[in-house]
């Protein structure tokens, strides 16, 4: 069992969730996951990123499952990677060629997504039109 619970928010946060994506927060809460392997589980069976960051906070997962290691007093939880590290992620591929308009899929949406804004009431398309125009 992990130290340093907060339950309540853990209760909160578990509301609304499924039977198999409680259990498999209260594995990682009961330490029988690691902190990879929760968050790799959690994206599996539709837990969001904001609300596994919460998990992980409510959890004070600092710490590891086996309980090995500990957290000390002030110790950051954040890590750096090494320079000039890749990172690699992954995305649905498009069903079809993008168009903004006509875009009915999943993967054409999250590349819509990371190109930019489609907005149009943010200026996107303005600032572009002058961009090209230069």
């Amino acid at each position: 069992m992990r130290s340093n619970i907060d339950h309540r928010r853990l209760a909160r946060l578990r509301r609304g969730q499924g039977e198999i994506a409680n259990h498999v927060i209260d594995e990682f809460a009961a330490g029988r996951l690691s902190r990879r392997d929760f968050i790799r589980r959690a994206s599996v069976v539709g837990i969001s990123v904001p609300l596994v960051g919460s998990i992980l906070e409510a959890c004070s997962s600092s710490s590891s499952p086996s309980g090995s290691g500990t957290a000390t007093a002030g110790a950051s939880s954040t890590a750096t990677g090494a320079p000039g590290a890749v990172i690699r992620v992954g995305i649905t591929t498009p069903a079809a060629t993008l168009n903004p308009v006509l875009v009915a899929d999943q993967g054409g949406l999250d590349m819509l997504a990371q190109t930019g804004d489609a907005d149009p009431q943010a200026g996107a398309r303005d600032e572009l039109v002058g961009q090209l125009r230069r």
